[in-house]
């Protein structure tokens, strides 16, 4: 019987789509949208791709055969990929690249990834995917009880102050038996376990198994990221890794790990999302809110890292182009954690001194004035030495008031905070300190200038010095050893050189009890921290310095 070409065809789908499957529908796995999705209107998505063949064609008219070149054409004709149109609109099909003829082409679904890169357009016409590690490429996955010890330690000690990882979609969605991200989990949970670890160990074994606790997460990223996938959960995990780098001062593969994790960041596009409120940035999916705010805290977070890794040298170039005044900040952190998030939440930098704005957009806040700091001081900065000063002191006083909006939200709020301790205080205080010795070095009696340090200097240190007594006092309120962050181990350190190079050599007793009690904070962190320790090291390295100067001044005088 011969088929006419003006009667309609339906595709099927081999298997039933996600949200069937989720909500143990009976799909109709009709391509590309099934009937009940239609119904509910929600997005009907097939994740397996399969070849032409796979697909089976069906007609209305059930019984007539095609003749082989009619089937063939009219297999040329549909798009391979098992997913729904994300925006409703089907191409012609006279002009649509087949998945599977990319597939054959290119030598596999691993070319998927290369072509993402090298024809980004061909990528999405032809509706491929990028490839999903298996759980092969993992040395050993986590059982439940494992996951939910390593979380909670993760949660308590480390989203605190580096919330990037939405608590409620990780116990409700990563933990899920029948996610598709396994792999993903288990290289995000070893990196939660890696960043929990303290540093101080009892025995030399222990300190061992550290070092290949850290070299096991290493290869798995390495491992994921060969893979040719792209996951969010990925790049969670290489902030991670980065950070363990950074708070145990292994260089430099801190540094090349935050720039490796811009590029990753850049390539899945969350970049954008510091001018856009909604969560179509890309032409593949829809986000939810919470989704989209965990990636633009991710890109926030990968903000401040590359911007710590100039304070020691603002001359470096930071890999990312700094935030302007018009991006957008963070929610407050209890709505992320709760889910509570609506499009309009977000508050943009220029509209900042909000008082209910919460931890990690104030932290944001101090990103953007480093920023601004790190640019004025570069070599390349065209202002004049005039112009310069004024802009300093202008962006001072902007710190400052940054300083005193957080004291005022957290006393408002309730929120429990200590001076230094708060990751966008400790950005603050070093800024400025940053700023107080880039004035040094442009002033030409630099003797002179020692003895005028700025105002919102001798304030910044003070705050510091009031923290560092109170948790002497009450070591019980915050336990250092286990709660400290880089950020503080660094903002501690850049006080104590700073009062050493103050001083000039001769500290006076109350110098000297400052410089002291600086130092038994840092003793504390190293506890947590290997780089409290390398900065104790440096400490008693320009103690020495000072004072052979100054003995040198001397004779000369």
């Amino acid at each position: 019987m011969s088929f006419s070409p003006n009667e309609d065809l339906v595709s099927y789908a081999r298997t039933a789509c996600e949200p069937c499957k989720r909500s143990k529908r009976r799909c109709d796995r009709v391509l590309p949208s099934c009937e009940l999705c239609n119904k509910k209107d929600v997005q009907c998505v097939y994740v397996r791709r399969r070849r032409a063949q796979d697909v089976i064609q069906k007609s209305h008219h059930s019984g007539r055969h095609q003749s082989p070149s009619t089937a063939t054409s009219r297999r040329s004709m549909i798009i391979s990929r098992e997913s729904s149109e994300s925006n409703g609109n089907s191409e012609t099909p006279s002009c649509t690249l087949s998945s599977a003829y990319v597939s054959r082409a290119h030598g596999g679904s691993d070319a998927a990834a290369a072509i993402y890169f090298i024809a980004p357009d061909i990528f999405h016409q032809a509706r491929l995917d990028l490839p999903r590690p298996q759980l092969s490429l993992i040395h050993r996955p986590h059982d439940a009880s494992d996951i939910h010890k390593i979380s909670s330690t993760y949660f308590e000690t480390v989203h605190w102050w580096m919330p990037i990882v939405s608590r409620k979609g990780f116990f409700a969605k990563l933990l899920n038996p029948l996610q598709h991200s396994r792999a993903e989990l288990c290289l995000l949970v070893t990196t939660m376990k890696l960043i929990c670890s303290q540093a101080h160990m009892p025995t030399p074994g222990d300190d061992a198994n550290n070092i290949v606790a850290y070299k096991r997460a290493k290869q798995m990223y390495f491992e994921m990221e060969t893979s040719g996938n792209l996951s969010l959960r990925v790049l969670q995990a290489g902030i991670l890794i980065a950070l363990y780098e950074t708070g145990h001062a292994i260089y430099p593969a801190a540094y090349l790990s935050v720039g490796a994790c811009v590029r990753y960041g850049i390539a899945l596009g969350i970049d954008k999302l510091l001018l856009e409120s909604d969560g179509a940035h890309d032409g593949l999916q829809m986000y939810t809110q919470t989704e989209v705010e965990e990636q633009r805290r991710v890109w926030w977070a990968l903000l401040l890292l590359d911007r710590f890794m100039c304070l020691a040298s603002p001359e470096r170039t930071p890999s990312t182009k700094n935030p302007t005044f018009n991006d957008l900040l963070l929610i407050d952190d209890q709505n992320f954690d709760s889910g509570n998030i609506k499009p309009g939440d977000p508050f943009s930098i220029s509209a900042g001194f909000n008082l209910e704005m919460g931890l990690f957009s104030r932290l944001a806040q101090a990103t953007y004035l480093l920023s601004q700091a790190i640019e004025l001081l570069a070599p390349s900065h065209p202002a004049g030495c005039a112009d310069l000063e004024r802009q300093i002191t202008q962006l001072r006083r902007t710190i400052h008031s940054l300083v005193n909006i957080s004291d005022t939200e957290a006393r408002l709020r309730d929120i429990e905070t200590h001076p230094g301790i708060c990751p966008q205080l400790s950005i603050c205080y070093s800024t400025i300190l940053l700023l107080q010795e880039r004035h040094w070095k442009m002033m030409e009696n630099v003797i002179k200038a020692k003895t005028q340090p700025f105002e919102e200097t001798l304030a910044s240190l003070d705050r510091l010095f009031g923290s560092a007594v109170y948790l002497h006092a009450n070591p019980t309120v915050f336990n250092l050893e286990r709660m400290a962050t880089p950020l503080f181990a660094h903002v501690v350190y850049h006080a104590t050189r700073f009062l050493i190079k103050l001083c000039n050599g001769k500290p006076d007793k109350q110098m000297q009890q400052k410089i002291h009690l600086f130092k038994e904070l840092l003793h504390k962190a190293s506890q947590r921290w290997r780089v409290a320790a390398v900065y104790l090291s440096i400490l008693e390295a320009e103690e020495v310095a000072v004072v052979s100067n100054s003995a040198f001044d001397l004779l000369l005088a």
